[in-house]
């Protein structure tokens, strides 16, 4: 199942709800005949403890804020992360989840590749979106290649396998261009450097890859004229910005406009996050607030065509306050101080923790869906699991050898 997974993840709607809700009905059963047979490490407590948490501070503060019906519509996209807990021991007992996993996700960027390809090169649209959106699309199989490329080893010694990773890689990060998502972008360009940091060996390896990798970077800017209009439009944004000293007043009828908005939605974040700092003011409840703060000067009148303010933190702040986001950093944190912990051992597992906690923090900066849209929640929660399962077994296994030999 966590091999079909990724398959139709951006390009079937409800695929990954569907398998995901499977996933956890199995996960229940398991956890429920199984807990006294499970031992879970520290650092592993840890991370299922943050997560579940994250789904009681949204129900602390939707108390908090008054909880009424309107609420519920929430509690199928949040409860996913309560469901982690249970999710987490059925992956960590069976062996082999991060195989399928990178096995599912070659096949599915050719699924994605093959959507993509259709909708821009024979329906003519000018971006491709997929079954929701190219802000899911563009970042999703942007995680998918570099996920494949650091597992590519855990396929085996499958020429067909080891074939079809192989040309999913540029397929998907050509994908990724059609979505003309500028966190796909970033994504592709960080990830990149990451894995030549970590996956190559030998300093004269890493320079040549690297110069290579600066060379495709000014070679794309230079000749790809979608991704040279984003950044040019995202370096204007960012310059006028600079020039103004009030926010609120940001003018927004020119080009990079889409990047003046993200920084107007932080703006008002903070302006909402200071005045309901404890708890938020609810899960929702941005679009009902945001007016009061428009007629009063301190905030852009753009920002009122948002329903989320497009980050991950800035959302966290917003609707559950200081608790929430605490629990947030708390996460990201932990996780990168378990990467940091066991990333001397250089194995795939790992390196595919570093990916997948990476992607999620850098495509957290530009959209809040991996925290508050079902789809989203699912891919971060399912990608997470498997790879941190899988970088725990590794260091069992590990240090048990080594106690053998000693």
């Amino acid at each position: 199942m966590l091999f079909l997974f990724p398959v139709g993840l951006v390009t079937i709607r409800h695929w990954s709800s569907v398998f995901f809700v499977l996933l956890s009905l199995l996960a229940v059963v398991f956890f429920k005949r199984n807990i006294s047979l499970i031992r879970l490490e520290t650092d592993e407590k840890m991370v299922v403890l943050l997560v579940g948490l994250f789904f009681f501070s949204f129900l602390l503060s939707s108390y908090m804020n008054g909880w009424d019906r309107s609420y519920l519509r929430y509690v199928e996209d949040e409860i996913r992360f309560l469901l982690f807990v249970p999710l987490y021991f059925l992956v960590r007992r069976t062996g082999g989840a991060l195989e399928h996993l990178v096995k599912g996700s070659a096949l599915g960027i050719f699924v994605t590749f093959g959507v993509a390809f259709h909708e821009v090169h024979i329906l003519g649209v000018d971006r491709a979106t997929g079954a929701y959106s190219p802000l899911l699309l563009g970042p999703v199989v942007s995680v998918m290649v570099f996920v494949v490329v650091n597992g590519f080893r855990s396929t085996g010694d499958s020429p067909l396998w080891k074939s079809l990773s192989l040309i999913s890689v540029p397929l998907g990060i050509y994908a990724a261009y059609l979505s003309l998502s500028r966190s796909a972008y970033v994504l592709i360009a960080t990830l990149s450097i990451i894995t030549i940091l970590f996956q190559l060996d030998g300093k004269r390896l890493k320079l040549s890859v690297s110069t290579l990798l600066a060379i495709a970077l000014l070679f794309t800017y230079q000749y790809a004229p979608k991704v040279t209009y984003s950044v040019h439009r995202v370096a204007s944004a960012l310059s006028e910005v600079l020039d103004v000293e009030n926010i609120a007043s940001l003018n927004m009828d020119e080009p990079g406009t889409s990047t003046k908005e993200r920084i107007a939605l932080l703006h008002v974040s903070y302006e909402i996050f200071a005045d309901n700092m404890l708890f938020g003011v609810g899960r929702g409840e941005y679009s009902s607030v945001i007016q009061g703060y428009i007629d009063s000067g301190r905030a852009n009148p753009v920002v009122a065509i948002h329903s989320h303010p497009h980050n991950i933190f800035a959302e966290s702040m917003v609707s559950r306050g200081i608790i929430g986001l605490s629990l947030l950093l708390s996460l990201f944190v932990y996780l990168i101080y378990l990467i940091l912990v066991h990333v001397r051992r250089g194995s795939y597992a790992v390196r595919g923790l570093m990916i997948v906690v990476g992607s999620f923090l850098i495509a957290g900066m530009f959209e809040a869906s991996l925290m508050i849209k079902g789809n989203y929640i699912a891919f971060v929660l399912v990608y997470l699991a498997s790879t941190l399962s899988e970088t725990i077994r590794e260091s069992k296994t590990e240090r048990a050898i080594k106690k053998s030999e000693k």
